[in-house]
């Protein structure tokens, strides 16, 4: 039973997953968000980009005050649901809204014929 863990212990499983989701989930998109990012303004990429670096660093800095608000009031249950349906929600709205980048269309185009 999770609830049952140590303070230390329950911190050590929170650091193993932030640590394993870093390097899994974050890793791979390190190339291809940019990627997007600059597909997505082929006039002004460089511009695109530095909007897409300073919204990530504004998320990181604005993103721990979100979460230390939700963990204190209603509780570490409520802020990792509420982090779920978020992740669930922006995942549906990239996959409807950003276009397949050009270099994987042509790919995918070439290896069909």
């Amino acid at each position: 039973n999770l609830m049952s863990l140590s303070l230390t212990v329950k911190l050590q499983l929170l650091l193993l997953m932030e640590a394993t989701k870093a390097g899994i989930i974050t890793s791979p998109c390190c190339g291809i968000v940019p990627d997007l990012i600059a597909e997505s303004a082929p006039k002004t990429p460089a511009a695109a980009m530095g909007m897409g670096k300073s919204a990530e660093e504004i998320g990181l800095f604005v993103g721990p005050m979100i979460g230390g608000t939700v963990v204190s009031i209603p509780g570490f249950t409520t802020a990792m649901q509420l982090y779920a349906t978020i992740t669930i929600i922006g995942s549906l709205i990239f996959l409807v809204i950003v276009p397949e980048p050009g270099l994987l269309r042509a790919e995918r185009e070439l290896c069909s014929k």
